[in-house]
């Protein structure tokens, strides 16, 4: 009987010990979080990025630990096609201090192929001691296979949230942005002509309603198109506005309810 007793006081202190290696922390309990085991718990970083051209060469980024990396890899209609498809040893982007996010990639292949003459675009944000923002970009040139070194194209003392980057085989580039101004989030951007200058920051939606989630795209003579959410109390519309390559900005038009 004593034996009995002993088996079932270990099987409970066992079950408790399973118990309260896997509780939920003290962040999770006052947050309402999702309170899975530290392991258990899906990654809630930023996603991976990655691009490809018709021969197949790829790249991809990541962000880890405070750093951003990047690896290549040679696709079958490359001169550099290598038979085991590996990637690339990680090579360092950015590394700081500040806290990394949002990162957003573009690249100007023309006609789905990348030459020497091309290069891949990279933007993020890093976040400031007093809530403010700068948007940092960094440029790959195939012709050279390095990065370059990170410039900040601008600092808000607003919070940025997400941003998103185009750009063309002229190397005319667009960023777009929703910042926090005021009660309200707005979308703003900012253009790289092909003389390499960024032009001031100018905003696209109204003053009057919330604005989320915004996007963009670049043809190859400079005509940018943005999308954005715009939220209307209990309702959401997509939102568009065009810029044509040697024009100012149009009136934004609604797509779609949400």
């Amino acid at each position: 009987m004593n034996k009995i007793k002993i088996i079932s006081l270990l099987t409970i202190f066992f079950n408790l010990t399973l118990v309260f290696s896997h509780a939920p922390d003290e962040d999770c309990l006052q947050n309402r979080k999702m309170c899975l085991p530290n392991e258990m718990r899906p990654f809630s970083g930023q996603q991976p990025l990655v691009q490809m051209d018709s021969r197949g060469d790829a790249l991809a980024i990541w962000l880890k630990e405070g750093a951003i990396y990047s690896s290549s890899l040679c696709g079958t209609g490359s001169t550099y096609f290598n038979e085991k498809q590996e990637w690339t040893s990680a090579q360092l982007v950015a590394k700081s201090e500040k806290n990394l996010k949002n990162l957003s990639l573009a690249h100007n292949i023309k006609n789905g192929v990348a030459d020497f003459h091309a290069n891949y675009m990279l933007v993020w944000l890093e976040a400031d001691v007093k809530g403010g923002t700068f948007v940092m970009t960094s440029s790959l040139p195939l012709s050279v296979g390095m990065w370059q070194t990170p410039q900040s194209i601008f600092h808000t003392g607003n919070k940025i949230n997400s941003l998103s980057v185009a750009v063309n085989s002229d190397n005319k580039a667009m960023i777009v942005w929703e910042e926090e101004v005021g009660v309200l989030t707005v979308i703003k951007s900012t253009c790289r002509l092909t003389t390499g200058q960024w032009i001031f920051p100018q905003q696209l939606s109204s003053t009057d309603r919330f604005a989320a989630h915004p996007s963009v795209v670049m043809d190859e003579e400079g005509r940018s198109l943005v999308t954005w959410i715009r939220q209307d109390g209990e309702n959401n519309t997509l939102e568009s506005v065009i810029l044509p390559a040697d024009g100012s900005w149009v009136n934004p038009v609604d797509l779609a309810l949400l």
